[in-house]
């Protein structure tokens, strides 16, 4: 998939950090040779490219997952080939000595509006609750939460965001030009992309 992503598609929307160590063992360059390249081939994934804050986040990196179609978000959360391939990342790379509550869930969003173009290189993302504000280029809404069942949780396997949001916030906005106000706003640059 390239160009920009339409209104009304659905994303998995993933946080997290990894252990001190992972940088120095060369994790950016496995993300840009292993990772994103993999999850590109998965049937279901329109489009998978994984990014790093730059400046204070409680996540130093996130992905941005674009399914093909909503109704294929359990085909692709269960997928038999992902699932190998996320414990061998668990293993590799881990979640941190004291990973957040957040990490250890992906959250579901939507496209509200947006103009978020998948070429782009550098970017600011911003999240909060209520209504986001305008100005921001592309604005997702969070529907629900994924629980991370390859790395040994034992809860729903997806629940709505009126149920469980360990994200805490209602939407994900994503802008190219300036910082737009948020509750979480953070300078952000692609490490891997397609």
């Amino acid at each position: 998939m390239s160009g920009r992503v339409k209104p009304g598609a659905a994303m998995i929307f993933i946080v997290y950090n990894t252990n001190d160590d992972a940088v120095a063992r060369g994790y950016e360059p496995w993300l840009r040779e292993t990772d994103c390249p993999f999850f590109n081939t998965v049937p279901g994934i329109a489009h998978y490219a994984n990014w790093k804050t730059v400046g204070p986040a409680p996540f130093a990196y996130f992905d941005f997952m674009v399914l093909t179609d909503p109704a294929r978000l359990q085909d692709v959360w269960f997928n038999a080939d992902m699932n190998a391939f996320r414990t061998e990342w668990v293993r590799l790379w881990g979640y941190g000595e004291k990973p957040l509550p957040m990490h250890n869930y992906s959250h579901v969003v939507t496209a509200r509006r947006t103009a978020l173009d998948l070429g782009r290189d550098t970017g600011w993302l911003s999240m909060g609750k209520g209504e986001p504000p305008a100005g921001i280029d592309t604005v997702f809404v969070v529907e629900g939460s994924l629980a991370r069942h390859y790395a040994g949780a034992d809860e729903a396997w997806y629940a709505d965001a009126g149920v469980r949001s360990p994200l805490g916030y209602d939407w994900v906005g994503f802008s190219v030009e300036k910082p737009v106000s948020g509750d979480l706003v953070v300078a952000a640059e692609v490490v891997a992309r397609p």
